[in-house]
């Protein structure tokens, strides 16, 4: 598909124009907002980052012919493990975690906005829709949610009894699903604090996300097993079951499949409404943890 021929030579050309900087660090985790037409002359704005230790790497849009000339800028802002980055809903802003217990706030064009103090070690973060909000997780069980243009700490969500791997957001902002070691998914009200409890798991829940749409959620978990939830019931509506660990999950964005990522080196794409066996995809030479399907793509 185009839009995905286009997405791959947008890694490819940041990856190459940072090898050097990239050769320096072991990366964790790679993230990216790229909002372009058909061709790559007609981009226009583009971001990419890679998060290693103690330091991020985000290379922006350079000249029309290649959006990549510029190469990476490195923030060192971090005394430890940067753990997670995500991208504001508008692209505008970037958020870095880390086990040092700051989450800080980004311009895309490099300067550090505003610094976010976390009481606990903070290992994944991700924006409410609207970008008014933060919310970080823990290994401490917690989950912050935190103002993000003040920096105030708005409610903290408690009820995990182990780790919390991954938040999701539902799109219209008023529900946060929490994916946990302890085998759960709590479905949150972030106001109040109200919340849902998912439990058929038999192992750590790595991975949670929402449709388009809000109707449905996925979550995977290290029991080998993709479950699909009405999100208005709270009810199971499928379930896929592999030999393997999974460590992330998302929708396609037709809302029809989910894509997941396992530790058996391939990557999957599940129809949820077919309820037959998963299409694997195979090319990786180790687990794969993380992956986002790019901005503007089409089934």
């Amino acid at each position: 598909m185009k839009e995905h021929r286009i997405f791959i030579w947008h890694i490819q050309r940041f990856i190459l124009r940072s090898r050097q900087t990239l050769s320096q660090w072991p990366f964790l985790v790679f993230t990216g907002s790229l909002t372009f037409e058909v061709e790559p002359a007609e981009i226009v704005s583009s971001f990419a980052t890679i998060a290693s230790y103690d330091t991020i790497l985000v290379s922006s849009a350079g000249t029309s012919q290649d959006p990549w000339s510029r190469g990476p800028m490195k923030r060192c802002a971090h005394l430890r493990a940067v753990c997670s980055v995500a991208y504001s809903p508008d692209s505008a802003r970037l958020a870095s975690a880390s086990r040092d217990r700051d989450v800080e706030l980004w311009c895309t064009t490099g300067a550090l906005l505003h610094t976010l103090r976390i009481p606990f070690p903070c290992v994944f973060v991700t924006f409410s829709p609207d970008g008014e909000k933060v919310a970080c997780a823990s290994e401490s069980n917690l989950v912050c949610i935190c103002d993000a243009k003040g920096g105030a700490s708005i409610v903290t969500l408690r009820g995990h009894t182990k780790r919390v791997n991954s938040l999701a957001y539902s799109p219209c902002g008023t529900r946060l699903a929490s994916a946990s070691k302890d085998r759960t998914i709590r479905v949150w009200n972030p106001v109040d604090g109200s919340l849902l409890t998912l439990q058929k798991h038999s192992d750590a829940v790595m991975s949670v996300a929402y449709s388009d749409d809000g109707s449905l959620m996925a979550s995977a978990s290290f029991d080998g097993a993709v479950r699909i939830w009405d999100t208005a019931t709270g009810h199971q509506k499928s379930l896929l079951q592999i030999l393997s660990a999974i460590y992330c999950i998302t929708f396609h964005p037709d809302n029809e499949r989910v894509v997941f990522a396992c530790n058996d080196e391939s990557v999957r794409v599940w129809d949820i409404h077919r309820f037959g066996p998963s299409v694997r995809l195979e090319g990786h030479t180790d687990t794969m943890e993380w992956f986002k399907w790019p901005s503007h793509s089409h089934p």
